[in-house]
């Protein structure tokens, strides 16, 4: 019957009736006299109801049956601060944290017992292991109410002594370092998670975003770790470490110039500071960032100098391919090496709404000389090569003609057509081309792409190419941005 009386006794406390309670631990005990729970239940039930020495007696109880019931202790360290008997209540708890040093409401408890006495750096000293605990707990709450008592005890800032609205700011390095030692020891998630737990108590600090930024880059999460060195500097805008460290991360993100650029300011202030080593360790990076680039631009002219498109299938030995116009509709034409003219059918123009502006003569591959209406035609674009307002004629067969690929070497393998750039000519009037747009796409925006896509120059080539697709009408650095941008929204990164 005792654990049945003792389950009521919690029921009617749970439920705030405390007389109710008492009377059930009272029965529990008159069955059984060394229940220490019932003694300590009945003493938070007799503190409740005021009657502060009953409840001592009944944690004196509870202690005489537990000495290590740390519960027991609190409560009683609870009732003598109550009572005003601040050195008991001390006591009571310094033999509690004996027990547990991890328990929080403990160093609380000291800490109120030592400000009501005036030892305020004892008081601010046990807040402060409190709050480290309730931080590891993910106590936010608890946490914060702590960092709130500490920055009501600590003194006024003489600088601001003339400001009614000066609040100390809590020193929170011992938090920071404690989880900057989690990464060090290749805990960087946990590190990162205490982190955030500071930055939940708004605590702001040039060196929880630069250390938080490290564990990102440790991790690879480049824009995070940018984004917080970002936030370092514009707390403390000549911290070289961030400049330094940012530059890595941007390195890793493929964004090599604006990288240069944080390794030419971070050495600039390591210099001044007379840090040789690190002065130089930036300098290297500077060079290996921008001898990577010089490598990059040889690779991508190299790259952007040969277009190759698939061969559909042939006619006559002829290679028919897809052929886009006006960055919209796309028909199979014939690679005629020998026509000079672009030629599309009637039905083509009708579709492309082209306007005839004359009549021509043209040599087809056969040899044989027709006339033709001629018309323009806004943009030709066949794997990557783009021609704007090409004259073009109209006549019975779709041919791709040499005003189109003039420019241009051609090689016709066995599934492809190579067009390799020729060494620029001055392009004649009727001509009227234009370089390819893509090649003026910023090196920024390709490392980025291309880091995303693992390197895979005809993947970032495909998918740039969808958005142009879906949204003609765009500037060549809009599509490969929303590229970008695309990837990494749906790899978390915003």
């Amino acid at each position: 019957m005792e654990q049945e009386f003792y389950n009521r006794g919690i029921e009617k406390f749970r439920q705030g009736d405390i007389s109710g309670a008492i009377h059930e631990f009272n029965r529990v005990l008159r069955i059984n006299p060394q229940f220490g729970d019932a003694y300590y239940q009945r003493g938070l039930a007799k503190f409740d109801s005021k009657d502060i020495q009953g409840a001592i007696e009944d944690y004196d109880r509870a202690l005489q049956i537990d000495p290590h019931n740390i519960e027991a202790y609190f409560g009683r360290s609870l009732a003598r601060l109550a009572l005003g008997n601040m050195e008991a209540a001390i006591a009571d708890a310094d033999r509690l944290l004996k027990i547990n040093p991890n328990y929080a409401p403990g160093y609380n408890l000291r800490a109120t017992a030592c400000r009501k006495l005036g030892n305020i750096q004892a008081a601010i000293a046990n807040y402060k292991k409190a709050a480290e605990i309730y931080l590891e707990q993910k106590d936010v709450a608890k946490c914060r109410q702590c960092l709130d008592n500490i920055r009501q005890l600590q003194p006024p800032n003489p600088a601001n002594k003339n400001s009614s609205h000066t609040h100390p700011q809590f020193n929170a390095e011992d938090f920071i370092e404690r989880a900057y030692q989690k990464g060090i020891s290749g805990q960087y998630g946990a590190a990162i998670e205490d982190f955030d737990w500071l930055l939940q108590l708004n605590y702001q600090d040039d060196r929880l975003y630069y250390k938080r930024g490290l564990m990102h880059s440790k991790l690879g999460y480049h824009l995070r770790a940018i984004d917080d060195f970002d936030r370092a500097l514009s707390i403390k805008p000549n911290l070289a470490e961030a400049y330094y460290h940012r530059g890595i991360a941007r390195t890793g993100f493929g964004d090599k110039f604006s990288a240069i650029a944080d390794f030419e300011q971070a050495a600039n202030l390591f210099q001044q500071r007379g840090d040789s080593a690190n002065y130089q360790k930036a300098l290297d990076e500077k060079i290996k960032a921008e001898t990577y680039l010089t490598k990059a631009k040889e690779t991508l002219k190299a790259k952007t100098d040969l277009f190759q498109v698939k061969i559909k299938r042939r006619e006559g030995g002829t290679p028919i391919i897809d052929v886009l116009f006006n960055n919209r509709h796309t028909f199979e034409m014939l690679l005629d090496t020998g026509a000079s003219h672009t030629t599309i059918t009637p039905q083509m123009a009708a579709t492309l709404n082209v306007v005839t502006v004359g009549i021509e003569r043209a040599v087809i591959a056969n040899g044989q000389l027709i006339e033709s209406l001629m018309g323009n035609v806004g943009s030709i674009d066949v794997g990557g090569i783009v021609v704007h307002n090409l004259l073009i004629a109209i006549g019975a067969i779709p041919l791709l003609g040499q005003n189109f690929f003039g420019n241009y070497d051609l090689t016709i393998k066995q599934d492809v057509v190579e067009f390799r750039v020729r060494s620029k000519t001055p392009a004649t009037k009727s001509e009227k081309f234009t370089e390819n747009p893509r090649v003026k796409v910023s090196n920024e925006l390709q490392n980025k792409l291309l880091t995303l896509v693992g390197g895979n120059w005809a993947t970032a080539e495909r998918l740039v190419e969808q958005e142009r697709r879906k949204n003609p009408g765009k500037s060549e650095n809009w599509y490969w941005e929303k590229v970008i941008y695309d990837l990494e929204r749906d790899r978390g990164v915003y």
